[in-house]
């Protein structure tokens, strides 16, 4: 099991997964279009399950994650992710909801602050290979089947990191601020569309502290925020969905479905065709 993607050709594999359930969103694949500077709410953890390394922009960090190596990226942190397309590395990416890590007692709640890549256990790994086999053929029963082992590999990764090695997470000294808060609202309920400007007249701030309030709060600037509500929005309407992609587009106020498709892969390296068409949902219980 430990050996299976070493010694696969990556033009050989198989399609991959792509799932979707209540702890967040777990996907995979070959790593062969770099993904641009973004952030989102949910704690992603990246897997280099073999090939050469995945180098990523991290909070103006660089980040090389080696074979068999790991990257916890907390909350609203910026990241970046850089490929080679003529060497691509296999890379399994979770995305933990943080509404699910607080009512779940699982360890995975340990992971907040920044650190550098982990190297990647035996139990791990072969618990990444089995979800990636589990996932292989993209069938729903597989998937549902698979839950286990995903809810085991997401018990394991707060062994991750020590807590002493994970440094605070960042002041956000206008947390309280029901402008701030509201705003946030606004980009959410509008699916990222309205913009800037039109979000900071409607809670009644300059554009100039809107800025640095949102920013000092979130740790991201405006634009980055609502193009994760955008990107959460699509991401709903493509997994599981049937709803025509200009039609997704056109919701979300991009003036053709080829910059919509664009903005999509510059945030997770695939085609929004390529994403429904990988993908499936878990139907968890309420707890899972």
């Amino acid at each position: 099991m430990a050996d299976m993607v070493q010694t696969q050709d990556a033009a050989a594999m198989p399609p991959v997964l792509l799932a979707a359930g209540e702890f967040g969103r777990i996907m995979g694949g070959w790593a062969r279009r770099s993904v641009g500077a973004h952030a989102h709410g949910e704690v992603q953890v990246s897997f280099n399950l073999g090939g050469p390394p995945l180098l990523y922009q991290l909070d103006g960090r660089r980040e090389r994650v080696r074979e068999r190596e790991a990257l916890v990226i907390p909350s609203w942190n910026i990241h970046a992710r850089h490929v080679d397309s003529s060497a691509p590395a296999f890379v399994l990416m979770l995305a933990l909801s943080p509404t699910w890590l607080s009512r779940n007692e699982s360890p995975a709640r340990a992971l907040t602050g920044r650190h550098g890549p982990v190297r990647i256990e035996d139990e791990v790994f072969d618990l990444l290979c089995s979800i990636r086999t589990a996932f292989a053929g993209l069938e729903p029963e597989a998937a549902n089947a698979s839950h286990p082992l995903i809810m085991s590999l997401i018990d394991c990764l707060g062994r991750l990191v020590p807590a002493a090695a994970r440094p605070q997470a960042r002041a956000q000294p206008y947390a309280w601020d029901r402008r701030i808060d509201r705003a946030a609202q606004l980009a959410r309920a509008n699916s990222g569309r309205l913009n800037v400007d039109e979000i900071a007249a409607e809670v009644g701030i300059s554009r100039t502290q809107f800025y640095r309030r949102f920013k000092d709060c979130f740790g991201v600037p405006p634009r980055l925020f609502l193009n994760a509500a955008r990107m959460q929005w699509a991401v709903e309407r493509l997994i599981g969905g049937t709803e025509p992609i200009a039609d997704i587009s056109d919701e979300l106020g991009f003036s053709s479905p080829g910059h919509f498709s664009r903005f999509f892969a510059m945030h997770t390296g695939e085609t929004p065709a390529s994403f429904r068409r990988r993908s499936v949902t878990l139907h968890f219980g309420t707890n899972g």
